[in-house]
């Protein structure tokens, strides 16, 4: 009896191992990329309206929270008016434009009181202002863009710092 004859058994759960796994990531990679749903990105220098939210121009100030050493604090306020079925806002990122670095908001690493503002976007609400505290490198000079996002889009807005 042959080599071949003998591991045909094997031979053939080895194949069709190997089309089951390039099936699995057919399903789980390739599929999925093809559907996503495209965003759109809306660089807003005045008042804007998305998904139910009315979205001014933010402020920012620079060093209004303690941080740790060698770190500057940003807070971004955006004032806001949302509608009854308003979509709720997602996250906020800043994004140094010389660079492309990102950073996201501070979350629990910056002390900040929750009656200081509102942290995301507040259906059914006359006039609020949300709250974005990044946590940034001392070394940081230069310009950002403040990012919004939404259900499938993303409000972006230019600062200073």
């Amino acid at each position: 009896m042959s080599w071949w004859r003998r591991q045909r058994t094997a031979a053939i759960a080895l194949m069709i191992a190997a089309m089951v796994a390039a099936g699995t990531i057919w399903l789980f990679e390739v599929v999925p990329s093809r559907d996503e749903p495209t965003v759109s990105t809306t660089v807003a220098t005045t008042t804007v309206t998305v998904d139910g939210n009315t979205i001014d121009p933010p402020t920012v100030r620079v060093d209004e929270f303690a941080g740790p050493a060698g770190t500057t604090t940003v807070s971004v306020r955006v004032p806001a008016r949302s509608d009854a079925d308003a979509s709720s806002c997602g996250s906020f990122t800043l994004t140094e434009q010389a660079t492309g670095r990102v950073w996201v908001t501070a979350g629990s690493e910056v002390d900040v009181s929750d009656d200081d503002a509102e942290r995301s976007c507040v259906p059914d609400s006359a006039s609020y202002t949300i709250l974005a505290v990044f946590l940034l490198p001392d070394d940081v000079p230069g310009l950002f863009w403040f990012d919004m996002t939404f259900d499938d889009t993303v409000v972006r807005f230019e600062l200073t710092g």
